[in-house]
């Protein structure tokens, strides 16, 4: 089966409509990564405006330290609850939700508890890697984050088995607000009171306690919601399509409910080493960095990649929104459908990050400034990963393809590759370029991943994110916010200048996404920009979720 062309056959009409979901999840998802992204960077803000460079650093590798065990111990539940969840309640099988959940929490607490008391073990060896002087720190400091490993993975496991559910609600408003909002209300607190640099980090890992209670109880409201079902509403109102000869290898089908233990671990424990090596890459170079450098270079680096943080919140508020959607749609087998879904969300992520990144190239000196004078050495770090986020951007979400159609280990492989350049290249740059070496190797990895991803998507599902509406719009972003505005900054003209160049260059891009809004999938696009409020799902359809009546408090909420 073939995928329908953007905007045409009765299959893209039906995926349209799927879309629209997606767009109205999707728009609450954008508000909340926006809160997240703007607490992330006040804490940074924080942190080196009233810390000493090194001490800022030490911060920063000990917290990526923390990142990096909490992947480990979560083992891929996340992503295993995300799938299995809506795969099951797609195809009606409402009363295996229960079986899911226990299959899954339980040997990550177990694995969260014993890599706590490792992470406390190591605490001190580990440390003795950073240089000036800051290694009781780092040790301090690991030893107050590992309390928390335990409060954190349980936290991500119960918001991934809510967005099964098909609603982001929990997540928006505990993960994308609540948490970002005490911790860094907690990290200004302590730097206005002058505190020691070590209770850095117990403000920061403090609102995992609030964080993991809410996330619990809002898993805990839909799994019993779910075990209310009869089992006489399975399969009324969804048609479960046999699969055919072009489907056969598509997709890892599921089988009976006795062998559901091994499937999902099967998938999950493949996720799991694919989710480490995946934090593994976005954070081993802050650790290498302070490592080989100095933690006073780890503090600089990390803020040059709040920058690409902030710019990522689209593609989390998407493609978050859009994994049980595809889960879904793949368990019904409707690969048009799913190839229509893929192209226009690749469309809209493109079309709504790309400004955002070309801005970071042409402005990437000013905005360093804001964390002081020392720190404006970071500004080529800052437009080499914004060049690279837009590749990645273009590329569409082939990895959740790949992961929602059961292809784990594609993926694994696909990060192994990536976390092997990351490492290799920041050994061989750091000690000649510096962080601007740290970035040039996270840049690469990032491009060979997504070359990798959409080949093995291509090959082993046959989707694409490409479509000539997306060549489209590419150039017109790069002609209307890069010709001008980034050899003016290359040209050292005035900030005034470029700024101006950079805001008539997005009016004559905005009126170019106007005109073009309908091969956009306008009421889509539109519906990411601004709340809607969605009915009663159809027969045949999911329901309207929380997440897609707004922001409001109402039944099922945390």
């Amino acid at each position: 089966m073939t995928a329908p062309d953007d905007g045409e056959g009765g299959g893209a009409a039906q995926a349209d409509r799927a879309m629209a979901g997606i767009a109205r999840s999707g728009a609450a998802s954008l508000v909340g990564s926006g809160v997240s992204a703007i607490c992330q960077f006040v804490v940074v803000l924080v942190v080196t405006r009233f810390y000493p460079s090194a001490d800022a650093g030490a911060l920063f590798a000990a917290t990526a330290t923390f990142v990096v065990v909490m992947a480990l111990v979560q083992l891929g539940a996340d992503q295993g609850l995300v799938r299995f969840i809506a795969w099951h309640r797609a195809r009606g099988e409402h009363e295996i939700v229960d079986r899911l959940v226990r299959t899954a929490v339980v040997p990550v607490l177990v694995a969260s508890l014993i890599g706590a008391g490792v992470l406390s073990l190591v605490a001190d060896p580990l440390s003795s890697m950073f240089a000036e002087g800051s290694g009781d720190l780092v040790a301090g400091m690991l030893r107050s984050l590992a309390a928390a490993v335990p409060l954190a993975a349980l936290h991500e496991v119960f918001l991934a088995g809510t967005r099964g559910f098909g609603t982001m609600r929990p997540t928006i408003m505990i993960e994308r607000v609540l948490r970002p909002v005490l911790q860094s209300v907690a990290i200004v607190v302590v730097g206005l009171a002058g505190a020691e640099a070590g209770a850095l980090a117990l403000a920061w890992a403090a609102p995992y306690v609030a964080a993991v209670a809410l996330s619990g109880l809002a898993l805990r409201q839909r799994v019993r919601s779910a075990g209310r079902r009869t089992l006489g509403e399975r399969h009324e109102s969804v048609v479960v399509q046999p699969l055919t000869e072009s489907a056969v290898g598509r997709v890892t089908d599921l089988g009976p409910p006795r062998s559901l233990g091994r499937q999902f671990w099967s998938f999950a424990v493949a996720r799991g080493a694919a989710r480490a090596c995946q934090v593994a890459l976005q954070r081993s170079d802050i650790i290498l960095v302070a490592a080989l450098v100095s933690t006073s270079a780890a503090a600089v680096y990390t803020a040059a990649t709040r920058f690409i943080t902030l710019g990522q919140l689209v593609n989390q508020a998407v493609l978050q929104v859009i994994q049980p959607r595809l889960a879904a749609l793949l368990s019904r087998h409707e690969y048009a459908n799913a190839q229509h879904v893929v192209r226009r969300s690749t469309l809209w992520l493109t079309t709504l990050a790309w400004p955002g990144y070309l801005a970071l190239v042409a402005l990437a000196p000013l905005l360093m400034s804001i964390f002081g004078s020392d720190y404006v050495a970071g500004a080529s770090s800052v437009i080499v990963l914004a060049l690279a986020m837009m590749a990645a951007t273009a590329a569409g979400p082939v990895d959740v393809v790949l992961l929602m159609a059961g292809r784990s280990g594609a993926s694994l492989a696909s990060v192994v590759v990536a976390l092997v350049v990351d490492v290799v290249g920041c050994l061989l740059l750091l000690p000649t370029l510096g962080i601007l070496g740290a970035a040039v190797a996270w840049a690469a990895a990032i491009v060979v991943r997504n070359a990798i991803t959409i080949a093995l998507a291509h090959r082993l599902v046959r989707m694409t994110a490409w479509s000539s509406e997306l060549g489209v719009v590419s150039v017109v972003a790069i002609a209307c916010l890069a010709v001008v505005p980034v050899p003016l900054a290359i040209w050292r003209a005035p900030d005034l200048v470029v700024i101006g160049a950079m805001a008539l260059g997005a009016a004559a891009y905005a009126l170019v996404v106007w005109r073009r809004r309908e091969r956009l999938g306008g009421p889509g696009l539109a519906g990411m920009l601004r709340r809607r409020t969605a009915g009663a799902g159809k027969p045949g359809q999911p329901a309207a979720t929380d997440s897609e009546t707004g922001l409001g408090v109402g039944a099922g909420g945390p």
